[in-house]
């Protein structure tokens, strides 16, 4: 399974695109990252700004191409987390440095993407522990300075969630931009 292309759909695409060159860089929107008005029919139904993963299904090409005639490349996996499923090769130095899917159903999800897409990447899968978290991908970014970007993202409006340390060292800290699409920083800590 290999993510290749990473947008971000929002209700505010210009206050969305400064605030993450605020926290990350210009560099930030490069080849592979992009940014969209969040559809009109996604959001009559209630659906929040959020990240969406491309995840690569040129060897699926029956699925892939019966979601494009359908024309919606977004799609739910089993556990109701959204993903979108097209044709494309990785594009180095994206900005991403982990996944993470959430789920009630965590060894299921394991199961699933391990037989859909096979071991190429290895996600990781975390059991959803409270009934406020959904089902959802989220998208770690790399930082240098975990501390800064922490502070920026306060200082901007957005919402930062307790740190995590991970095994290896690095900090783990899930944050919502302004507009309420989730997402995560991961640097040394």
């Amino acid at each position: 399974m290999g993510f290749f292309r990473y947008e971000l759909r929002t209700t505010d695409v210009t206050g969305a695109r400064d605030f993450y060159i605020d926290v990350f860089g210009p560099e930030f929107w490069s080849a592979g990252v992009g940014i969209v008005p969040l559809p009109e029919a996604a959001a009559a139904r209630g659906a929040p700004a959020h990240w969406l993963g491309y995840i690569d299904a040129s060897h699926l090409d029956a699925t892939a191409d019966r979601f494009e005639r359908l024309g919606a490349p977004a799609v739910r996996d089993p556990f109701g987390a959204v993903l979108a499923l097209g044709s494309g090769t990785g594009v180095s130095g994206l900005p991403v440095a982990l996944q993470v899917h959430h789920s009630r159903a965590r060894e299921q999800a394991v199961a699933f993407y391990s037989e859909l897409f096979g071991a190429e990447e290895r996600p990781l899968f975390v059991t959803a522990g409270s009934p406020e978290i959904h089902s959802q991908w989220l998208f770690f970014f790399r930082v240098a300075d975990i501390d800064r970007s922490m502070e920026q993202i306060r200082r901007l409006g957005g919402l930062v969630l307790e740190p995590t340390k991970t095994p290896d060292g690095d900090v783990l800290v899930a944050c919502d931009d302004p507009q309420g699409a989730a997402f995560g920083l991961r640097g040394s800590g």
